[in-house]
Protein backbone atom coordinates (compact mmCIF):
# COMPACT_ATOMS: atom_id res chain seq x y z
CA UNK A 1 0.00 0.00 0.00
CA UNK A 2 1.33 3.45 -0.86
CA UNK A 3 2.40 5.76 1.87
CA UNK A 4 0.05 8.42 0.59
CA UNK A 5 -2.93 6.06 0.94
CA UNK A 6 -4.17 6.87 4.41
CA UNK A 7 -7.65 5.38 4.22
CA UNK A 8 -9.02 1.87 4.65
CA UNK A 9 -11.62 0.19 2.55
CA UNK A 10 -14.42 1.95 4.42
CA UNK A 11 -13.15 5.37 3.65
CA UNK A 12 -12.16 6.08 7.22
CA UNK A 13 -8.83 7.89 7.58
CA UNK A 14 -6.14 5.47 8.67
CA UNK A 15 -4.18 5.81 11.88
CA UNK A 16 -1.43 3.69 13.32
CA UNK A 17 -2.84 1.69 16.30
CA UNK A 18 -1.25 2.34 19.67
CA UNK A 19 0.47 -0.51 21.40
CA UNK A 20 -1.75 -2.08 24.11
CA UNK A 21 0.59 -1.04 26.88
CA UNK A 22 -1.19 -0.99 30.29
CA UNK A 23 1.43 1.38 31.64
CA UNK A 24 1.09 3.91 28.85
CA UNK A 25 0.30 7.43 29.97
CA UNK A 26 -2.31 7.90 27.24
CA UNK A 27 -4.50 5.00 28.32
CA UNK A 28 -7.05 5.45 31.08
CA UNK A 29 -5.93 3.25 33.90
CA UNK A 30 -8.81 1.34 35.47
CA UNK A 31 -6.81 0.47 38.58
CA UNK A 32 -8.41 1.75 41.79
CA UNK A 33 -5.04 3.20 42.80
CA UNK A 34 -4.64 5.48 39.76
CA UNK A 35 -4.77 9.24 39.87
CA UNK A 36 -7.80 9.48 37.57
CA UNK A 37 -10.45 11.83 38.85
CA UNK A 38 -13.46 10.08 40.41
CA UNK A 39 -11.97 6.56 40.28
CA UNK A 40 -9.28 6.28 42.90
CA UNK A 41 -10.74 6.40 46.45
CA UNK A 42 -7.24 6.96 47.82
CA UNK A 43 -6.54 9.84 45.42
CA UNK A 44 -6.54 13.48 46.35
CA UNK A 45 -9.50 14.25 44.10
CA UNK A 46 -12.16 16.37 45.84
CA UNK A 47 -14.97 14.47 47.53
CA UNK A 48 -13.44 10.98 47.34
CA UNK A 49 -10.56 10.64 49.75
CA UNK A 50 -11.69 10.28 53.40
CA UNK A 51 -8.20 11.34 54.48
CA UNK A 52 -7.73 14.05 51.89
CA UNK A 53 -7.10 17.66 52.69
CA UNK A 54 -10.27 18.75 50.94
CA UNK A 55 -12.46 21.03 53.13
CA UNK A 56 -15.55 19.42 54.67
CA UNK A 57 -14.54 15.76 54.31
CA UNK A 58 -11.56 14.86 56.44
CA UNK A 59 -12.51 14.49 60.11
CA UNK A 60 -8.86 14.92 61.06
CA UNK A 61 -8.40 18.17 59.20
CA UNK A 62 -8.30 21.63 60.67
CA UNK A 63 -11.35 22.72 58.70
CA UNK A 64 -14.07 24.24 60.93
CA UNK A 65 -17.25 22.24 61.45
CA UNK A 66 -16.06 18.74 60.47
CA UNK A 67 -13.09 17.49 62.43
CA UNK A 68 -14.08 15.79 65.72
CA UNK A 69 -10.68 16.81 67.09
CA UNK A 70 -10.39 20.02 65.11
CA UNK A 71 -9.45 23.36 66.60
CA UNK A 72 -12.71 25.00 65.50
CA UNK A 73 -14.23 26.92 68.40
CA UNK A 74 -17.80 25.93 67.51
CA UNK A 75 -17.18 22.16 67.74
CA UNK A 76 -14.27 21.25 69.97
CA UNK A 77 -15.71 20.88 73.49
CA UNK A 78 -12.24 20.25 74.86
CA UNK A 79 -10.79 23.45 73.37
CA UNK A 80 -9.30 25.74 75.96
CA UNK A 81 -11.01 28.81 74.51
CA UNK A 82 -14.55 27.60 75.22
CA UNK A 83 -14.11 25.20 78.13
CA UNK A 84 -17.55 24.47 79.60
CA UNK A 85 -16.30 22.63 82.71
CA UNK A 86 -17.32 24.26 85.96
CA UNK A 87 -13.93 23.53 87.45
CA UNK A 88 -11.97 24.51 84.35
CA UNK A 89 -9.25 27.06 84.82
CA UNK A 90 -9.18 29.53 81.98
CA UNK A 91 -5.55 30.21 81.07
CA UNK A 92 -4.27 33.72 80.75
CA UNK A 93 -2.38 35.08 77.81
CA UNK A 94 0.70 33.00 78.69
CA UNK A 95 -1.28 29.74 78.97
CA UNK A 96 -1.15 29.77 82.79
CA UNK A 97 -4.20 29.27 85.11
CA UNK A 98 -6.20 32.37 85.81
CA UNK A 99 -5.21 33.74 89.25
CA UNK A 100 -8.72 35.10 89.74
CA UNK A 101 -10.19 31.64 89.25
CA UNK A 102 -7.70 30.15 91.71
CA UNK A 103 -8.71 32.70 94.34
CA UNK A 104 -12.40 31.87 93.74
CA UNK A 105 -11.77 28.13 94.19
CA UNK A 106 -9.95 28.73 97.46
CA UNK A 107 -12.77 30.97 98.68
CA UNK A 108 -15.29 28.20 97.92
CA UNK A 109 -13.14 25.68 99.80
CA UNK A 110 -12.99 27.95 102.86
CA UNK A 111 -16.76 28.41 102.73
CA UNK A 112 -17.29 24.63 102.69
CA UNK A 113 -15.07 24.21 105.75
CA UNK A 114 -17.03 26.92 107.54
CA UNK A 115 -20.33 25.17 106.81
CA UNK A 116 -19.02 21.85 108.08
CA UNK A 117 -17.95 23.48 111.33
CA UNK A 118 -21.31 25.26 111.68
CA UNK A 119 -23.18 22.02 111.12
CA UNK A 120 -21.60 20.55 114.23
CA UNK A 121 -23.28 23.24 116.33
CA UNK A 122 -26.79 22.68 114.96
CA UNK A 123 -28.82 19.89 116.60
CA UNK A 124 -31.03 17.84 114.26
CA UNK A 125 -34.78 18.46 114.26
CA UNK A 126 -35.49 14.72 114.04
CA UNK A 127 -33.76 11.35 114.01
CA UNK A 128 -34.45 11.03 110.29
CA UNK A 129 -32.70 14.32 109.66
CA UNK A 130 -29.78 13.25 111.84
CA UNK A 131 -29.35 10.00 109.90
CA UNK A 132 -29.64 11.81 106.57
CA UNK A 133 -27.09 14.45 107.53
CA UNK A 134 -24.69 11.85 108.85
CA UNK A 135 -24.94 9.77 105.68
CA UNK A 136 -24.41 12.81 103.44
CA UNK A 137 -22.19 14.95 105.61
CA UNK A 138 -19.75 16.96 103.46
CA UNK A 139 -16.11 15.97 103.34
CA UNK A 140 -13.07 17.96 102.22
CA UNK A 141 -12.16 15.92 99.18
CA UNK A 142 -12.65 16.60 95.47
CA UNK A 143 -14.41 19.93 95.89
CA UNK A 144 -11.81 21.47 98.15
CA UNK A 145 -8.27 22.58 97.56
CA UNK A 146 -6.55 20.00 99.70
CA UNK A 147 -7.92 17.87 102.54
CA UNK A 148 -9.05 19.20 105.87
CA UNK A 149 -8.68 16.56 108.58
CA UNK A 150 -10.17 18.86 111.22
CA UNK A 151 -13.43 19.25 109.26
CA UNK A 152 -13.69 15.49 108.74
CA UNK A 153 -13.19 14.92 112.47
CA UNK A 154 -15.94 17.42 113.28
CA UNK A 155 -18.30 15.58 110.93
CA UNK A 156 -17.55 12.22 112.56
CA UNK A 157 -18.08 13.62 116.07
CA UNK A 158 -21.35 15.27 115.08
CA UNK A 159 -22.54 12.03 113.47
CA UNK A 160 -22.04 10.10 116.70
CA UNK A 161 -23.72 12.73 118.88
CA UNK A 162 -26.64 13.46 116.56
CA UNK A 163 -28.01 9.93 116.70
CA UNK A 164 -29.13 10.30 120.33
CA UNK A 165 -32.18 12.45 121.08
CA UNK A 166 -33.73 13.16 124.48
CA UNK A 167 -37.22 14.59 125.05
CA UNK A 168 -38.96 15.51 128.32
CA UNK A 169 -42.73 14.99 128.65
CA UNK A 170 -45.43 15.19 131.32
CA UNK A 171 -48.13 12.58 130.76
CA UNK A 172 -51.31 11.67 132.58
CA UNK A 173 -50.99 8.03 133.72
CA UNK A 174 -54.70 7.38 133.61
CA UNK A 175 -55.66 3.89 134.84
CA UNK A 176 -52.10 3.62 136.18
CA UNK A 177 -50.51 3.15 132.77
CA UNK A 178 -48.66 4.69 129.83
CA UNK A 179 -48.58 3.43 126.24
CA UNK A 180 -45.67 3.11 123.82
CA UNK A 181 -46.64 1.99 120.33
CA UNK A 182 -46.23 2.29 116.59
CA UNK A 183 -47.95 5.55 115.62
CA UNK A 184 -49.82 3.91 112.73
CA UNK A 185 -50.35 0.23 113.58
CA UNK A 186 -53.21 -0.92 115.77
CA UNK A 187 -51.60 -1.32 119.20
CA UNK A 188 -54.34 -3.30 120.97
CA UNK A 189 -53.43 -4.08 124.59
CA UNK A 190 -56.83 -5.40 125.68
CA UNK A 191 -55.56 -8.98 126.00
CA UNK A 192 -52.04 -8.04 127.11
CA UNK A 193 -52.83 -6.97 130.67
CA UNK A 194 -52.70 -10.40 132.30
CA UNK A 195 -52.11 -10.97 136.02
CA UNK A 196 -48.44 -11.50 135.28
CA UNK A 197 -48.29 -8.30 133.25
CA UNK A 198 -49.77 -6.38 136.17
CA UNK A 199 -47.15 -7.86 138.50
CA UNK A 200 -44.36 -7.03 136.03
CA UNK A 201 -45.82 -3.60 135.31
CA UNK A 202 -45.38 -4.36 131.61
CA UNK A 203 -47.96 -5.49 129.02
CA UNK A 204 -46.53 -6.66 125.70
CA UNK A 205 -48.14 -6.76 122.23
CA UNK A 206 -46.38 -6.80 118.86
CA UNK A 207 -46.88 -3.11 118.10
CA UNK A 208 -47.57 -1.72 121.58
CA UNK A 209 -46.35 -1.82 125.18
CA UNK A 210 -48.30 -0.94 128.30
CA UNK A 211 -46.20 0.53 131.11
CA UNK A 212 -47.60 0.33 134.64
CA UNK A 213 -47.23 3.25 137.03
CA UNK A 214 -47.48 3.63 140.79
CA UNK A 215 -49.88 6.60 140.62
CA UNK A 216 -52.91 7.65 138.65
CA UNK A 217 -51.85 11.26 138.02
CA UNK A 218 -49.28 13.12 135.92
CA UNK A 219 -45.82 11.58 135.78
CA UNK A 220 -42.52 12.87 134.42
CA UNK A 221 -41.40 10.98 131.28
CA UNK A 222 -38.04 11.14 129.51
CA UNK A 223 -37.83 9.56 126.04
CA UNK A 224 -34.34 8.73 124.78
CA UNK A 225 -33.81 7.43 121.22
CA UNK A 226 -30.43 5.72 120.88
CA UNK A 227 -28.35 4.24 118.03
CA UNK A 228 -27.47 1.14 120.09
CA UNK A 229 -28.07 -0.60 123.40
CA UNK A 230 -27.18 1.60 126.39
CA UNK A 231 -25.19 0.52 129.41
CA UNK A 232 -26.81 -1.00 132.48
CA UNK A 233 -27.59 1.66 135.09
CA UNK A 234 -30.48 -0.19 136.76
CA UNK A 235 -28.94 0.42 140.20
CA UNK A 236 -30.11 4.03 139.92
CA UNK A 237 -33.79 3.07 139.46
CA UNK A 238 -36.51 1.25 141.36
CA UNK A 239 -38.11 -0.83 138.59
CA UNK A 240 -36.57 -1.69 135.19
CA UNK A 241 -38.16 -3.75 132.40
CA UNK A 242 -37.61 -4.07 128.66
CA UNK A 243 -39.24 -5.72 125.65
CA UNK A 244 -39.15 -5.84 121.86
CA UNK A 245 -41.49 -3.60 119.87
CA UNK A 246 -42.19 -3.72 116.14
CA UNK A 247 -42.46 -0.21 114.69
CA UNK A 248 -43.05 -0.73 110.95
CA UNK A 249 -43.88 2.93 110.31
CA UNK A 250 -40.66 4.21 111.88
CA UNK A 251 -42.74 6.53 114.12
CA UNK A 252 -43.00 5.75 117.82
CA UNK A 253 -45.91 7.22 119.83
CA UNK A 254 -45.70 7.81 123.61
CA UNK A 255 -48.87 8.79 125.48
CA UNK A 256 -50.94 8.44 128.62
CA UNK A 257 -53.36 5.55 129.05
CA UNK A 258 -56.38 7.42 127.68
CA UNK A 259 -54.75 10.19 125.64
CA UNK A 260 -56.06 11.00 122.17
CA UNK A 261 -53.77 9.02 119.85
CA UNK A 262 -53.45 11.63 117.04
CA UNK A 263 -52.17 14.13 119.62
CA UNK A 264 -49.53 11.78 121.05
CA UNK A 265 -45.86 12.73 121.02
CA UNK A 266 -44.09 10.84 118.24
CA UNK A 267 -40.44 9.98 117.69
CA UNK A 268 -38.65 8.76 114.59
CA UNK A 269 -36.94 5.40 115.04
CA UNK A 270 -35.55 2.84 112.61
CA UNK A 271 -38.51 1.02 110.99
CA UNK A 272 -38.93 -2.54 112.22
CA UNK A 273 -37.99 -4.13 115.52
CA UNK A 274 -36.68 -1.97 118.33
CA UNK A 275 -35.93 -2.59 121.98
CA UNK A 276 -37.65 -0.52 124.65
CA UNK A 277 -36.27 -0.26 128.19
CA UNK A 278 -38.43 1.39 130.87
CA UNK A 279 -36.71 2.57 134.05
CA UNK A 280 -38.84 4.08 136.82
CA UNK A 281 -37.75 5.91 139.97
CA UNK A 282 -39.07 7.87 142.99
CA UNK A 283 -41.83 5.29 143.34
CA UNK A 284 -41.97 5.13 147.15
CA UNK A 285 -42.44 8.89 147.57
CA UNK A 286 -44.93 9.04 144.72
CA UNK A 287 -46.95 6.23 146.24
CA UNK A 288 -46.95 7.92 149.61
CA UNK A 289 -48.14 11.24 148.13
CA UNK A 290 -50.63 9.39 145.91
CA UNK A 291 -52.94 11.80 144.04
CA UNK A 292 -50.90 14.77 145.23
CA UNK A 293 -47.61 13.36 143.98
CA UNK A 294 -47.55 15.50 140.84
CA UNK A 295 -47.73 18.73 142.80
CA UNK A 296 -44.01 18.66 143.57
CA UNK A 297 -40.95 17.38 141.65
CA UNK A 298 -39.76 15.70 144.85
CA UNK A 299 -42.78 13.37 144.88
CA UNK A 300 -43.47 12.99 141.16
CA UNK A 301 -42.95 9.53 139.66
CA UNK A 302 -40.20 9.55 137.03
CA UNK A 303 -40.21 7.26 133.99
CA UNK A 304 -37.35 6.97 131.49
CA UNK A 305 -38.07 5.24 128.17
CA UNK A 306 -35.02 4.24 126.12
CA UNK A 307 -35.42 2.98 122.53
CA UNK A 308 -32.82 1.52 120.17
CA UNK A 309 -32.83 -0.80 117.10
CA UNK A 310 -32.57 -4.49 118.00
CA UNK A 311 -33.89 -7.85 116.74
CA UNK A 312 -37.06 -9.31 118.21
CA UNK A 313 -36.49 -10.81 121.65
CA UNK A 314 -38.60 -11.74 124.72
CA UNK A 315 -39.50 -9.30 127.46
CA UNK A 316 -37.21 -9.18 130.48
CA UNK A 317 -37.57 -7.96 134.05
CA UNK A 318 -34.22 -6.45 134.97
CA UNK A 319 -35.16 -5.06 138.38
CA UNK A 320 -38.40 -5.41 140.27
CA UNK A 321 -39.93 -3.00 142.79
CA UNK A 322 -42.59 -4.13 145.23
CA UNK A 323 -44.97 -1.64 146.71
CA UNK A 324 -44.65 -1.69 150.51
CA UNK A 325 -47.64 -3.05 152.41
CA UNK A 326 -49.76 -0.58 154.30
CA UNK A 327 -48.98 -0.65 158.01
CA UNK A 328 -52.01 -1.86 159.94
CA UNK A 329 -53.19 0.05 162.95
CA UNK A 330 -52.14 -1.40 166.28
Amino acid sequence: MDAEDKSNDTGTPWAEPLAPDENADAVLDQDENTDATGRDESANAPGRDGSADVPGRDENTDVPGRGGSADATSRDESAGTLDQGEDAEAPDGDGQPDPARERERRREADELRRRVAALAQQPPRSLREAVHRAAHRPTAEADTAGGDAASAAVGDAWHCAAMTTTTELTLFADYFQLHVSDAVADGDLSDAWTDQAVADQLAVARNALGIGTAVNVDVSVTVVVLPQEPGDDSSEFDHVVEAGLDVPSGRLAVQGGTDYAPDAATFEVPPGWNRVRVSRSNLARATEADVDSDESPETTERVRIQVWPAPESPAKIIKRWSQPDDESDA
